[in-house]
């Protein structure tokens, strides 16, 4: 199997078990998967343009404390696969240590 297999599997179990655990479906997510490929959608997620959008599917996860399931934690996990530049691991990062911090000030509030 490929990194690039391995990662799809990976992110769509992650899927998966995130519809199941919220009773929400990421169809579009799994539509833009199957017509780009896992890794180009993550790219794209975590373009350095887009560091600070936060993406309908993130925020879901985020509000159920899901963001272990996320395809910026994905990235994060393939990190030394050789798949992802250190900019776009760095990205998938950032995304979610901001919403930890806001996590953090929302709940001192």
């Amino acid at each position: 199997m490929t990194p690039e297999e391995k990662f799809k599997e990976h992110v769509l179990a992650n899927i998966e078990k995130a519809e199941s655990e919220i009773d929400h479906s990421f169809m579009g997510l799994r539509e833009l998967i199957e017509q780009h490929g896992a890794v180009p959608v993550a790219k794209m997620l975590v373009d350095i343009n887009n560091v600070l959008k936060s993406f309908g599917g993130f925020q879901v996860l985020a509000q159920h404390n899901l963001e272990h399931l996320s395809v910026e934690q994905a990235i994060i996990d393939f990190a030394d696969s050789g798949l992802f530049t250190e900019a776009e691991i760095d990205t998938a990062r950032a995304r979610l240590s901001i919403h930890k911090r806001k996590m953090l000030r929302e709940r001192n509030e």
